[in-house]
């Protein structure tokens, strides 16, 4: 089985799917294991790339952030660790957050123990911390500070792994903080087809921080489907959390996020032989 992606209407590459899902996992790219990008995210929703599956959608946004994000992703071993590095310059709001961990055995998001530190590099394996902070994955921020201009760095340690972790970071910067909105009032209608053994994935802007509500409303005839949502980092959904659901009207997930790209994620758990149509809103800040 081959996977299917759409980007020039003249060009289609088949990629081997076990080969593609440790890919994707990583980046869009076949890489080296530890890697990062910045995304601009104004930017961002020129990149279409379909999911994983035999079939699969993309939907672009119709709206986008004016905010950077650095996305930093990497391997992460057992008791192990990873530094990446930003530099800024000028005085900037950073906004650092754990947004992802993913197992590297059986793909199913992970949600350990870490520890985060945000500093200077000291030589290429130190991080001098500046703030520190125990977390699970979120995507709002986690440490949150106003930085000079300068190299700074950002360490993961790694404190409840049963598994080897694919770990993705976030770096938000901006020449202030972000407004919150207590009162999420936008509502996202994600409507498309999901095949078997396929995906659709959904790409949204947030202009706010706040919390996002994610509500599963139709899928097909009573229909049992895997729904995940995370941050988009210009190629890749990297998922913050996932569920297999049947349509309950109960919201899935409510979860805290800052300004930035995410993404909705529907995928077939084996229990589909026919394309369904099907729903997903999104309130949010």
């Amino acid at each position: 089985m081959a996977a299917v992606f759409a980007g020039h209407p003249s060009r289609t590459v088949r990629i081997g799917v076990k080969h593609l899902v440790r890919a994707l996992l990583l980046n869009w790219n076949f890489v080296p294991r530890s890697s990062f990008f910045i995304v601009p995210l104004a930017a961002a929703g020129a990149v279409a790339l379909a999911a994983i599956g035999c079939t699969a959608l993309y939907t672009a946004p119709t709206a986008f952030v004016p905010t950077t994000s650095q996305f930093n992703t990497a391997l992460v071993p057992i008791g192990g660790s990873v530094i990446s590095t930003f530099t800024l310059s000028a005085t900037t709001t950073v906004g650092v957050t754990l947004v992802s961990v993913i197992s590297s055995v059986t793909g199913n998001v992970l949600q350990p123990t870490m520890n985060l530190v945000l500093g200077t590099p000291m030589g290429a394996a130190t991080c001098k911390p500046v703030a520190g902070k125990t977390v699970t994955p979120a995507l709002a921020a986690q440490i949150q500070q106003s930085l000079g201009a300068g190299a700074y760095c950002v360490q993961v340690f790694d404190q409840g792994l049963v598994e080897p972790g694919i770990v993705s970071v976030r770096i938000n910067m901006s020449s202030t903080a972000p407004t919150n909105n207590p009162t999420p009032f936008n509502t996202d209608i994600f409507s498309s087809t999901l095949g078997a053994q396929g995906s659709a994935t959904h790409q949204l802007a947030l202009f706010y921080n706040g919390t996002a509500t994610l509500t599963l409303v139709s899928a097909g005839a009573a229909a049992t489907i895997g729904v995940g949502f995370g941050a988009w980092d210009g190629q890749v959904c990297r998922l913050n959390a996932a569920a297999t659901t049947a349509v309950t009207g109960n919201p899935l997930f409510a979860v805290p996020v800052d300004p930035g790209n995410y993404c909705i994620r529907a995928f077939d758990m084996g229990q589909l032989t026919a394309p369904i149509l099907f729903t997903i809103d999104t309130v949010h800040p």
